[in-house]
């Protein structure tokens, strides 16, 4: 039933329990329903309760084609008071914006779950991602040692990790940090580096120097009251080199063992022992223990004992 009422309002209704139809039969031609008036506004209107309460169905698709902004609002107080569902096996969707961008605002949690490889890219500029009271959590659950990756593929491109607070990298297997060019540098400013290995080897803890012209520095407190404190344990201390190996102190110095002998060897050069003091035992050579002895063994260029002063020899045993 159609029905045109003394304002103009144009009612149709149904009859009985039939549904109501606005259909066109003729194949050329289109159903439309339009408001010509540009001050007055075209409502659909439904007083259903149920979740289609107003239905658009089509075998084909659905174009929403508007001049100015369009706004889907839902006051249901539920998790999927709006829903947007590609339901096809293989739908998707696509949401396009130009330079105003695309801003997702909530005062609860925001969720992106996928079931495939999935990225976010920027073509220029930054990506940030902020918590602002909370944490910032990247997992990766891959069996690979790439799970989780940060790369700055940047020609000249770097990463700055900062923290006001503590930083920890905690591995479960074997690890490294390296740098194809350029020096590595570990720094605190304030504080301690610790270097600490538990593994029960001799090179539990190795420092190289690798290139053939390498070497290794380490200086300590060189300008005030520094010290370099080394303990092992019965494994002892083995230092090598190919070059030259020299230890230089500004103050008195020694080098001893509590147990078992001290040598000093030279294999194919000489052994020399220098003192520079002006006094009589600037070199002293004492076999302190109560049974203690010396013993000078030389080849066939003999001992030569060579002194601008006198030589005194004292026993305290008899002849």
């Amino acid at each position: 039933m159609t029905d045109l009422d003394d304002y103009g309002v144009y009612t149709v209704q149904k009859m009985y329990t039939r549904e109501v139809y606005l259909d066109s039969n003729d194949s050329g031609q289109d159903l439309m329903v339009k408001q010509y008036n540009t001050a007055q506004i075209l409502n659909l209107v439904s007083l259903g309760t149920g979740a289609d309460a107003v239905k658009v169905e089509s075998a084909g698709g659905y174009v929403l084609d508007v001049t100015a902004g369009i706004n889907i609002d839902s006051v249901e107080a539920a998790g999927d008071a709006i829903i947007i569902n590609a339901s096809g096996t293989a739908g998707g969707i696509d949401i396009g914006a130009g330079t105003g961008g695309v801003a997702i605002d909530t005062t609860g949690a925001i969720s992106m779950d996928g079931d495939l490889a999935s990225h976010l890219a920027t073509s220029v500029g930054d990506i940030s991602v902020t918590a602002t009271t909370g944490s910032v959590v990247i997992t990766g659950a891959e069996a690979a040692v790439d799970a989780v990756r940060i790369q700055s593929t940047g020609t000249a491109g770097g990463i700055d990790i900062d923290a006001v607070g503590a930083f920890a990298v905690n591995s479960g297997a074997a690890s490294h940090i390296s740098a194809s060019a350029g020096d590595m540098s570990i720094i605190s400013a304030a504080g301690s580096v610790n270097l600490s290995a538990a593994e029960a080897v001799i090179d539990a803890i190795s420092i190289q120097a690798t290139n053939a012209a390498g070497g290794i520095d380490i200086d300590a407190g060189v300008s005030g009251a520094g010290k370099l404190d080394v303990n092992v344990g019965s494994s002892g201390i083995v230092m090598n080199t190919t070059g030259v190996f020299t230890v230089d102190a500004d103050s008195a110095s020694y080098v001893k063992t509590s147990a078992g002998d001290l040598t000093l060897q030279s294999e194919a050069g000489s052994a020399h022992l220098i003192g520079a003091e002006g006094v009589y035992d600037a070199v002293n050579i004492d076999a302190s223990a109560a049974a203690g002895g010396i013993y000078i063994s030389s080849g066939t260029t003999g001992t030569n004992i060579d002194t601008t002063g006198t030589i005194t020899l004292t026993t305290s045993k008899a002849a």
